[in-house]
């Protein structure tokens, strides 16, 4: 995985992660090809307003659901075929 890569997948989260405002959970799949990440916790009203959002050509998928201050994000992130 290239340091590109490393930095798409975790960088979403760590923000997540800084902004909890008390718990966090953090999951994490090693797949043959593949790594998935995900984060739940309760974060500022701000940062679910100004969640990061994907840049063109991130080797990384990045989905976010909000409900009401509570954050749940996934990275995933694919070995090109």
């Amino acid at each position: 995985m290239s340091q590109v890569a490393r930095r798409a997948l975790t960088e979403p989260l760590l923000a997540v992660l800084a902004g909890a405002l008390c718990t966090a959970r953090i999951t994490m799949v090693g797949l043959p090809g593949a790594v998935v990440l995900s984060v739940v916790a309760e974060v500022a009203a701000d940062l679910v307003a100004d969640r990061p959002q994907p840049v063109d050509g991130d080797p990384v998928q990045v989905s976010w659901l909000a409900q009401g201050t509570t954050i749940w994000a996934e990275a995933l992130w694919s070995q090109p075929p």
